[in-house]
């Protein structure tokens, strides 16, 4: 059936059969994107900040799972208006692929992969546990933030390209932000490195942080794979769990968009075990940022968030926030494990 309404969406975008009439660009002489994910949402708003060229429209947003989402008939009839549909890329929306490509067969419309420079460069790197049957990449690559910065300085001249007249102004938003993006990958490194090399193994409900572990020394076990469509099983729970009491893990992390009952139950099966491991206070973000009005819910919060709540689960001192750098973390989140 999922399939069959996948379909009936292709032959709607490829004929206008969900249109609806004049595109929010030609109302105010705007331009429409959809953002398919809230990283790309964030990248958009911010290479757009002064400029406001942009009607940008967020299709997945916060606490909503990319990997399983399946489009609305309101989302079809934003992309069938759209100029541009800027995408996270390698699979991350698994449900719109097919949808993706037909929209790039129409001569009226963008689409592009934020992930594309990133995946150029063979920075890719391959799912934990890859299987034959999976054969995925991980498509979770900004949690390292020299990939979110490369990918931002690809948009710019994508976006300069589009809109010739602001293409200066493009560039120097993203110059702007990669400069802080790469002030936070130096605090971020700093403060996950203060975790003694041996303990810095990072335990989450799924395969979302091997990009983020690779770029701070730390190694990744998660409970499903680098998809949330994957079910994990009893075994699965067990096996984790058994690695948990194995290496003495001291603490396991729910995400905000993946239900915290796998991670709850593999916290049982590590005390019938005669183990003990905490779940940390708050979660961590991996497919989505946080509400667009906190801290998490922009990209550089995100990562500062996730450094600041593992850093602090495993009993450290986060360094002070870099000056200047926006958003600066609530007090609430500070020493709050």
């Amino acid at each position: 059936m999922k399939r069959y309404l996948v379909l009936l969406v292709i032959v709607a975008i490829v004929f206008g059969g969900f249109a609806t009439g004049t595109p929010s660009s030609a109302q105010d002489d705007k331009l429409l994107v959809v953002a398919t994910t809230t990283q790309a949402y964030d990248a958009m708003v911010k290479l757009d900040e002064g400029i406001n060229r942009w009607d940008i429209v967020n299709l997945c947003g916060p606490g909503i799972d990319p990997h399983v989402y399946v489009p609305t008939e309101g989302d079809i009839e934003v992309l069938n208006d759209a100029d541009f549909v800027l995408t996270s890329g390698l699979h991350m929306e698994a449900q719109m692929t097919d949808i993706f490509e037909a929209l790039g067969e129409r001569p009226d419309v963008r689409v592009y992969e934020l992930a594309t420079p990133v995946e150029e460069a063979g920075y890719v790197i391959g799912p934990f546990e890859a299987t034959e049957e999976t054969g995925l990449d991980d498509p979770h690559w900004w949690g390292d933030p020299r990939n979110f910065a490369m990918a931002v300085d690809a948009l710019a001249d994508i976006l300069g390209e589009m809109d010739p007249d602001n293409a200066e102004a493009y560039r120097e938003n993203a110059d702007a932000w990669i400069e802080d993006i790469n002030i936070l990958f130096d605090w971020a490194d700093e403060a996950m490195r203060q975790v003694p090399a041996q303990s810095r193994i990072l335990i989450s409900s799924h395969d979302a942080f091997s990009y983020f572990g690779s770029a701070f020394g730390w190694k990744l076990r998660a409970l499903q794979g680098v998809t949330t469509a994957e079910e994990a099983g009893v075994a699965d729970r067990r096996e984790l769990a058994e690695f948990i009491v194995e290496n003495e893990i001291p603490v396991i992390f729910v995400e905000g968009n993946v239900a915290p009952t796998g991670i709850i139950a593999v916290q049982e099966s590590v005390e019938a075990m005669g183990g003990n491991v905490a779940i940390a206070s708050d979660p961590l973000y991996s497919d989505t940022l946080g509400d667009f009005d906190s801290f998490a819910g922009t990209y550089i919060g995100m990562i500062g968030s996730n450094v600041i709540t593992i850093v602090q689960a495993f009993g450290y001192e986060v360094p002070p926030w870099p000056e200047g750098l926006q958003p600066s973390p609530p007090e609430d989140l500070l020493n709050d494990q």
